[in-house]
């Protein structure tokens, strides 16, 4: 099933011309080079109108093209979508829960902050969401505008064949209270502290091989990621062997991974990035290169899921442990919290946690023991649109030093929105 969204007049002032309007599918929340694949265009008339029909099978996000134009130049500005009630707006409309027949945008007005703002309002009476819940989707969205990294860096040939950059930049915090305070008690989002970032970039472009990254049986091609003021470079430039480890080629040094998974058929390459920084990223376009040459540009500041003070912004897990009499851990249970740009939001009722359909797929859990030759790990992967108490496999987690059991030392929690990666980690200080 799909429901028209219709917008009347497109005014683009003192801006290219918007000549095409392309939806961004959004999979539970998830923005990729995939969004762009399963794409809905509509071109804009010549009264300035335009009407897409958008399947209710997903979510989507709207942004305005001007296609006459490559990379950042062609992207306009992402569409925002006002709520009845409040000064916030929808970019991710939640379609997948659509009510009305039809959505009307009325007049769409394109300003200078790359935010295309829609005439027209939504409720409770458009989509099968609450008020709060609606509010607290448009007060976590930002992430979204990383629409603009994904449309820039798509490019499709004469002959339909997409190549695509893309590239995911995950931000960490880390909270040293819970495992060595009070872990009965839920921990307080306000405790977590900005760690680092690092970034992965992928691409299903076939130029290059992991081969031409180390420089093995062909000439080394210098790649990297470049900041906009030129003074930080993570490139390949590190005299390094590669190393081969079950068949798969990589190359690793300090701040660059390079490596090439036969079994990820849909990338041919993959680059993580990492930095010690903790600071806000440099404003403008960072650049990735290969021989010189500038194949990518990534405007890594326009979605940061970072608040004031360098606090996580979107929803916020908190957790609390449920231990045994003995000492072993029964559950981790979580609750969810989300940033209004003031402070944070408990979401008390469960219920209403239904609204992470929109913003995300699956949480990941880790539990580490530190300190071994490999430290111990557990992953667990869970909805937390429906579930809110995960358990390990085996009761084999302790919170004293045993010789028969794993010492928890580390829990790291991880999710995906908005092609956005948040990393919350509670370490214990020994």
């Amino acid at each position: 099933m799909a429901k028209p969204v219709t917008a009347g007049l497109v005014s683009a002032q003192d801006a290219p011309e918007v000549d095409k309007v392309v939806a961004l599918r959004l999979e539970r929340g998830s923005l990729s080079s995939f969004s762009m694949s399963m794409r809905v265009e509509a071109l804009v008339g010549e009264d300035g109108s335009f009407t897409m029909a958008l399947p209710t099978e997903s979510d989507w996000l709207l942004v305005l093209i001007d296609s006459s134009r490559e990379g950042m130049e062609r992207f306009l500005g992402t569409v925002n979508v006002p709520l009845t009630e409040g000064e916030d707006g929808l970019i991710g409309l939640p379609i997948s829960v659509v009510e009305s027949e039809a959505i009307d945008l009325g007049e769409v007005s394109l300003g200078d902050d790359e935010d295309a703002v829609a005439e027209e309002t939504v409720d409770d009476t458009h989509f099968a969401l609450n008020a709060s819940q609606l509010l607290a989707l448009a007060k976590t969205d930002n992430v979204f505008r990383n629409a603009k990294n994904i449309v820039a860096n798509f490019h499709v040939d004469d002959a339909g064949e997409e190549t695509w950059y893309a590239i995911r930049a995950d931000f960490s915090w880390q909270d040293t209270t819970l495992l060595n305070d009070n872990d009965s008690e839920y921990s307080d989002p306000a405790n977590l502290e900005r760690e680092s970032s690092e970034f992965q970039m992928d691409t299903n472009s076939e130029t290059l091989t992991i081969q031409h990254i180390c420089g093995e049986d062909v000439d080394k091609v210098p790649v990297g990621l470049f900041s906009p003021d030129g003074n930080t470079s993570l490139t390949n430039s590190d005299a390094v062997s590669c190393e081969v480890e079950n068949g798969v080629t990589n190359y690793i040094s300090e701040y660059l991974f390079a490596g090439s998974n036969p079994e990820h058929t849909d990338k041919t390459l993959s680059y993580v990035f990492k930095t010690d920084s903790v600071d806000d990223l440099d404003a403008g376009y960072w650049e990735w290169r290969e021989d010189e040459v500038v194949k990518a540009v990534f405007d890594l500041g326009i979605a940061s899921p970072v608040a004031a003070e360098g606090k996580p912004a979107g929803f916020v897990p908190s957790i609390k442990l449920d231990w045994t009499e003995d000492g072993i851990l029964a559950a981790v249970l979580f609750q969810w919290y989300y940033h209004d740009g003031t402070g944070y939001v408990l979401v008390e009722d469960e219920s209403e946690l239904s609204m992470l359909r929109h913003v995300l797929e699956k949480v990941e859990v880790g539990l580490y023991e530190m300190g071994h030759d490999t430290d111990t790990v557990e992953k667990i992967d869970f909805d937390p649109a429906e579930q809110f108490t995960i358990a390990p496999d085996e009761p084999n987690w302790t919170r004293q030093e045993d010789d028969d059991l794993k010492l928890l030392e580390k829990i790291h929690i991880f999710y995906e929105s908005g092609g956005i990666g948040r990393i919350f980690i509670f370490r214990a200080i020994n």
